[in-house]
């Protein structure tokens, strides 16, 4: 994606690979080494890309269900993160109210972050630092 000039899209991948290596190795034991290719795709991470601005939304969740079983998470056997017959559990929110956005420094996902941000003329790309016009400015 970098060599197409697609630095978000890129950003992304990354974080995809991330996150990926760090559930195999929580899997099962004989992926204990991808924890080394986490380390490896985090060093990327510092040295490829600007220091990023991540936030975290505060939400209220009325309903979660389980994504194994169904069921109320809570109510069922089964534990978020962990793999059922080469299925991971998570939780699958139903009924959310938005209560606010904050910004912290290390996020429980990465793509979860600033993008851009308004400016004279347009709006700013946070990885480019290019600005995109906006239509009535141009």
């Amino acid at each position: 994606m970098l060599k197409q000039e697609k630095p978000d899209a890129a950003w992304d991948h990354l974080v995809d690979a991330q996150m990926e290596a760090t559930r195999a190795a929580k899997a099962h034991d004989c992926f204990r080494h991808l924890e080394h290719c986490y380390h490896r795709l985090e060093m990327i991470e510092k040295i490829v890309f600007p220091p990023q601005v991540f936030v975290s939304g505060g939400v209220i969740v009325y309903k979660q269900e389980c994504s194994i079983c169904g069921e109320d998470y809570g109510e069922c056997e089964h534990f978020a993160g962990k793999p059922y017959m080469g299925e991971f559990c998570y939780v699958t929110v139903k009924d959310v109210h938005s209560d606010h956005l904050s910004f912290v420094e290390n996020p429980a996902d990465k793509r979860c972050r600033v993008t851009s941000f308004n400016t004279n003329g347009g709006s700013r790309n946070w990885m480019t630092w290019t600005i995109e016009k906006d239509d009535e400015n141009i």
